[in-house]
């Protein structure tokens, strides 16, 4: 148990640095002012709520649509995605992920939570 929380968190640290923002804990961590897409600094304007602090983890940081293994298979097997669709895009945080992994793709991103559309 001790053992996969400390790799967590080294995991989680290391991918944090990528995104040129920084991880010491789920417990202290805010969602950051801006963030580094392939050399380019993007600012990102969320609210600092438990659920999309804990979203933004899971995608960024955890990986949890496993887009750099697609990303790396895609590009090994010579297969261009050309499209891709987002049902259920929150704030657009897996949106702007994709867009940064696979740039020459379509995104079609929707959420039908109202409240979230006005973010």
């Amino acid at each position: 148990m001790l053992l996969s929380r400390i790799k967590l968190f080294i995991s989680r640290f290391l991918r944090a640095r990528i995104f040129g923002i920084t991880f010491f804990g789920a417990r202290y961590f805010k969602i950051p002012k801006f963030i580094k897409f392939n050399n380019k600094v993007v600012k990102l304007n969320l609210p600092n709520e438990y659920g999309i602090k804990l979203t933004f983890v899971e995608i960024f940081l955890d990986d949890v649509y496993k887009l750099e293994w697609i990303k790396n298979f895609t590009k090994k097997n010579n297969i261009q995605i050309k499209s891709i669709l987002d049902i259920g895009g929150n704030c657009g945080l897996a949106s702007m992920l994709l867009r940064s992994h696979f740039s020459k793709s379509v995104i079609h991103c929707y959420e039908p939570n109202l409240e979230i559309i006005k973010i």
